[in-house]
Parts: C-alpha cells; structure tokens; sequence
C-alpha cells in the first residue's frame, strides 16, 4: 500500500517578511506585491497603490477639517484647548501627513531599486541552500516571529497614537465618528 506523501511548501525567504510587505502595500506605501515566489508590479498595483494613497490622505485631512468646520465638533474636540495644544493637535495632524506622503513618494521613486534588491536577495537565498544543503533552513520560526513583531508593533503604534489624540483633545465625543472619518 502506498502512503502518500505530504507536500512540503516550498518556502524561501520571502515568506519571512510576508506580513510586513502585504502591511505595506495595503497602506500604500508599496507598489509591488508578494505573489507566490515572486514579486509583482503591474499597472493595476500601481493604481490601487494610487488610489489608496490618495483616499488615506484626503480622508485624514478631511476628516480634521469636517471636525473643524462643524460646530458641535469643533465644541467637543477644540474648545477645551489652549492655542498651545491647538499647536501641537495640527502639527501632529499635519506631520504625520507630510511623513506618510515623503514615505510613499520615496519607496515608489524607488522601487526598481528595492525590486532589484529583492531578486539578488533570492538568489543569494537558493545559492545558500545549495551550498549548505544539509542545515534545515527554518522559515516557518522566522515568518512567525516577524508576524509577531509586525503586528504587535502596528497595534502598539496605532493605539497609542489613538490614546494621544484623544487625551490631548480631552474628547468626550462619539468614540465610532471618530474612527470612522
């Protein structure tokens, strides 16, 4: 009787950083996207990348400004604070802005780079299994802990980013509007 074999997956060292580059090209700040063994770059990337950009953007801005026109937003959030937390609000508003769209502008400037990079990262990867065909290369220990960190350090960014906006505004208003523009 014969056992069938399990597959193995073929796991190169891609898989290691997949949550990080799948983060980054849903954000918008990669064009290429990781498809199978390789990575991708096709127009369509390059549209939602695009798109994406530019609905984060217009959203946040947005958003700031929809709470800022409105006058019972503007009350909640607002009227509590000094000019110097006014200051600090908008700066932190307006440079986290400026520091997404510097990131995207310089990842898509250059991407030809990182995906030359990547390729010669690959071969160096096959050529280091060829050469030590004995060790058992461990991908699956390596992508989950860069799983790990990758999710825990965008949970840790996010919420304590959150907690900032909310202790600096002393806000008291609708937790769901907030997050929802």
């Amino acid at each position: 009787m014969k056992v069938p074999k399990k597959r193995v997956k073929n796991l190169s060292l891609y898989r290691c950083f997949e949550w990080i580059y799948m983060i980054l090209y849903y954000t918008g700040c990669l064009c290429f996207q990781l498809r199978g063994e390789s990575f991708q770059l096709t127009k369509a990337n390059i549209i939602y990348t695009n798109f994406i950009q530019i609905s984060l953007i217009f959203g946040f801005l947005g958003s700031v400004l929809l709470k800022y026109m409105d006058d019972e937003s503007y009350n909640a959030m607002f009227n509590r604070l000094s000019p110097v937390f006014k200051f600090i609000l908008a700066m932190e508003c307006f440079v986290s802005a400026m520091t997404y769209i510097a990131v995207c502008i310089k990842m898509q400037t250059n991407r030809y780079k990182h995906l030359k990079l990547l390729r010669e990262f690959k071969e160096l990867d096959a050529q280091m299994q060829i050469d030590f065909n004995y060790i058992k290369w461990n991908y699956h220990k390596t992508m989950r802990k860069f799983t790990i960190f990758t999710l825990i350090g965008m949970t840790y960014y996010f919420t304590v980013s959150f907690i900032y906006l909310f202790k600096l505004s002393n806000c008291n208003c609708d937790y769901v509007a907030t997050f929802v523009f």
